[in-house]
């Protein structure tokens, strides 16, 4: 009935190599059977193929971010009065979603479509421009989401996230040495995907339009392009700390998303190591489980070749039986020659 009874893991491919003489067992979070003709981390699971439910989609972005405002307006008091007003308080704060939303429809485009789309073009070169704003360096290049979108995580390091410093003309993941300084374009930086930046600035624009207890809508909102410098005067980023930049959007907005290392905390970086090399952690307690996944080099592997019969061996034999057969004619001749002019 095109039902796959498990996902799919290591183990379907050692039943299908064996035909069924190697069992195994898989964890999976379901009572009946994965789904059907799963396309599961192959190239045809994507929403061109499979079309995604965006009604099931929006209604769970609307719990999420009304779970979210409840569980910051709860006083902690855990009792069902506190409960059910922390809930009420949500409910007419935040509205239901709807999958006919412009935003959110644009959005799903480019998540579950069309990964280089404009929109999450425009947040990224806003926070590149951002960056370069703040530290002088423009680090260019980001990973694209691409076209279907790619979610694969890849490996952590310098164009995935993983905070460097650049000391003289190198780059390290950490530096231990005392060199840091003497140049003056030395400096600490990090390069997210054009999906971690994109989100970021997405953050910053939703939920950082100034304070409502200010009445600032949005027709007040200042316009920008791409530079944060013309929202240094802006009147709606008022609380400690907060300062305003420019969005994807072209309008100031007060900053409220950073980024964070989603690291294993026994993980760090390797000293006076290039990045993507990481060590455990001597202060490491041990408290949970460490997660990661090994990084191959890519001189581990074996090298194959085509198997191409005896054909060529023969081919070779018969060739090469031919040549000296040749040469030992050309020898003859030459010394006879060489004979009769009296050479030899």
């Amino acid at each position: 009935d095109d039902e796959y009874p498990y996902p799919p893991t290591p183990l379907s491919s050692l039943i299908q190599l064996s035909e069924g003489a190697v069992g195994g067992a898989v964890l999976a979070g379901y009572d009946d059977s994965y789904a059907d003709k799963a396309l599961y981390h192959s190239h045809l699971d994507s929403n061109e193929y499979r079309s995604i439910n965006l009604d099931s989609v929006a209604a769970a972005a609307t719990l999420l971010a009304r779970s979210a405002v409840a569980a910051a307006y709860d006083d902690g008091s855990m009792d069902d009065d506190s409960l059910e007003a922390a809930v009420e308080y949500a409910t007419d704060l935040i509205p239901e979603l709807s999958a006919e939303d412009e935003t959110f429809v644009e959005l799903s485009e480019c998540l579950f479509t069309h990964g280089n789309c404009d929109m999450l073009k425009n947040y990224a070169a806003a926070e590149q421009q951002r960056t370069k704003d703040e530290t002088g360096v423009d680090l260019g290049y980001q990973t694209p989401l691409g076209s279907p979108p790619n979610y694969y995580v890849s490996v952590y390091d310098i164009n995935n996230g993983q905070p460097f410093v650049e000391v003289g003309d190198a780059w390290y993941g950490s530096y231990t040495d005392e060199d840091y300084g003497k140049n003056d374009n030395d400096f600490f930086s990090m390069r997210p995907s054009v999906l971690e930046s994109s989100i970021r600035g997405m953050i910053d624009d939703f939920i950082g339009r100034g304070s409502a207890s200010n009445g600032n809508g949005d027709d007040d909102l200042v316009s920008c392009k791409k530079s944060s410098s013309a929202c240094s005067d802006v009147s709606y980023c008022l609380q400690d700390g907060d300062r305003a930049v420019c969005s994807g959007s072209n309008v100031c907005v007060c900053s409220r998303a950073h980024y964070h290392i989603a690291l294993d905390e026994a993980l760090e970086a390797a000293p006076m190591n290039s990045t993507g090399r990481f060590v455990v952690s001597d202060d490491d307690a041990g408290v949970s489980a460490m997660y990661t996944e090994p990084y191959w080099s890519a001189t581990v592997g074996v090298r194959v070749y085509r198997d191409g019969g005896d054909r060529a061996g023969k081919i070779a034999l018969f060739s090469g039986l031919a040549v000296a057969a040749a040469c030992f004619l050309v020898v003859l001749q030459l010394k006879k020659k060489m004979k009769k002019e009296k050479l030899y």
